[in-house]
Formats: structure tokens, sequence, C-alpha cells
């Protein structure tokens, strides 16, 4: 299971950046269409989400004391449900600073080897107890990885939507 996983985050690395390596540098920093982020806000948004969830899965955990995969078709539910908005916690909202492509690029792609790398050495069953996740509580390292991996497909399906609009 930890090698399937692994091996899912960096399918789902490697298509997030594909998805923003497609934008020109004007088209990074340039919003597509009103109420939408820019591509580069996107991509902070995902970088620290990814830097958060890497603290998490690194961070001090204890033995599950229930399932620790329960949350995880949940997640995949809500997040892979393209028909529904949210709105993130503040800590992971984007500035509207203008971004370097290649310098957030090589950031993401550090923040994915790090959950890769747990993904397929750690305990997956372990709860991470640094932080809580909203309206669920702890999380397994397992269920966060997941999370990790939903979140970020949600926002390659949005990237692919921007993509549209500069076409």
């Amino acid at each position: 299971m930890e090698k399937q996983l692994a091996e899912q985050l960096k399918q789902t690395r490697d298509g997030f950046l594909a998805a923003l390596d497609i934008f020109s540098p004007e088209e990074f920093n340039t919003v597509p269409f009103e109420g939408s982020w820019t591509p580069a806000q996107v991509a902070q948004h995902i970088l620290l989400s990814v830097t958060g969830t890497g603290q998490l899965v690194t961070g001090p955990t204890q033995a599950a004391d229930r399932d620790w995969q329960q949350n995880a078709a949940q997640l995949a539910s809500i997040f892979l449900n393209f028909e529904i908005k949210m709105q993130g916690p503040d800590f992971v909202q984007p500035d509207d600073q203008p971004k370097d492509q290649q310098e957030i690029i090589t950031q993401l792609r550090a923040g994915f080897d790090k959950l890769v790398t747990v993904a397929a050495n750690e305990d997956l069953t372990e709860i991470c107890t640094a932080g809580e996740f909203p309206t669920m509580g702890h999380l397994s390292r397992f269920e966060l990885l997941t999370f990790a991996d939903v979140h970020t497909r949600r926002h390659t399906h949005q990237l692919q939507n921007i993509a549209t609009h500069f076409a």
C-alpha cells in the first residue's frame, strides 16, 4: 500500500507540474477571468498545502485508536467533486504578488518529494498529532497523504480550466 500511495503522489505531482508548465510566464501571473486565481496563485496555494501536510506527516504521531483509513474515502469524495466550490483556511490562501514560475515549480517538487518519501518509508497507520484537519480532527499519515493527492488533483483540474481561457 505504501508503494502504491507513493506512486500515486508522484503521478499527481507530475500532472500538476505539467499543468503549470503549459502557461507562459505572462499567463502564469495573469487573472484569466473574474473571480479566478492566477495559475501562480493556484501553485502557491498547493505549495502552502503540501508544505503544511509535510510538516504534519513528519511531526509527532501516536498509534491509531481507530481505523486509520476511515476518512480517506470521504476526503476523495469531497475534493474530487468538481461541482462544489470550497474556501480553504487563511493559512493556505495565496497572496497577490507575482511569482517566478520555475522557482515555485522547484519548491513544489521538493515539497512533493518529501510526501513521497514519507509514503514510501513511514508507518502510514500512525495518527499525526501536530494539527487537526477541519471537521475531521487528527488524521493518519495515510489520510493526510490522501488529502494531498486529491486536493492537488482538484487544483490540476482547476489549472486545466484556467488554461482554456488563455487558449
